[in-house]
Parts: C-alpha cells; structure tokens; sequence
C-alpha cells in the first residue's frame, strides 16, 4: 500500500477500501457498497505531507458527495449488469456510500491527529535526548 502511516492504512484496511494506484501525485480508491457497486475515487497527494493531504482529500471528496445524484446516474441503467432495478434501492445504497465516506473520513482525522501526536513526542523525546550530555 502507500507510503501512508500504519494508522492510516489500519483504517483502510478496517473498511475494506484498498488502494489501486499509488503515485506521488494521487491515489485511487476503491470499496464495495452494501449493493454491491465496486465504487472508485481519486484523492490528489502532496509529496510533502502525504497523510494530510489525503486525509484532507478524502474528508473533502465525502463532503462534496451527493447521494441524490450519485443514485440519478444508475438510474437509466436499472437492472442491467448488476445495477439494482429498485430506485430506493439505487438511493438506499447511495446514502450508505455517503455515511461510509464520512465515517472513514472521521476515522482518518483521527488517526491523522494520532500520528502526528506519536511524530511529536518521537521529535521531543530526540531533541531531549540530545541535550542530555555526560560533562
């Protein structure tokens, strides 16, 4: 998997959202809805931070999310090549893609704070040790 933290991929891992493509530049998710859909998005990467930057795509491709249309767009294709022939259904499973994305999206910013709390101690614990000299 990418170069994110453990608690990152923990939290991915827990979901069942893999990681289909890794670059340093964007990432492509994928994970199955409760109907089955194989649902696929990109987050865009900063090399320079890149549990924040995903995290922070992630949260914002859930938010910007719209289970209304995400159900409109299977709509015309109902019952064909296993797409759900109910509309409440389409919706149903839409609006379970909407609460998957943002309960991994809080799980991810809890476990971005928590990385970067052990990155903090870790850099104090250092810079104490360094100070510590045998005169």
């Amino acid at each position: 998997m990418a170069d994110f933290s453990d608690a990152i991929k923990d939290v991915l891992e827990q979901n069942d959202i893999s990681v289909n493509r890794y670059t340093y530049g964007d990432a492509d998710l994928e994970f199955y809805s409760p109907a089955g859909e194989e649902f696929c998005f990109g987050v865009v990467l900063d090399p320079k931070d890149i549990d924040r930057s995903f995290v922070d795509g992630f949260c914002q491709y859930a938010y910007r999310f719209d289970p209304d249309e995400h159900a409109e767009m299977w709509v015309p294709y109902r019952g064909q090549s296993g797409v759900p022939n109910s509309i409440r259904e389409l919706l149903d499973d839409a609006d379970s893609i909407s609460e998957i994305l943002n309960n991994v999206g809080r799980d991810l910013q809890k476990a971005l704070v928590e990385t970067k709390k052990l990155e903090t101690s870790t850099e104090e614990e250092k810079a104490d040790s360094d100070d510590l000299s045998l005169d």
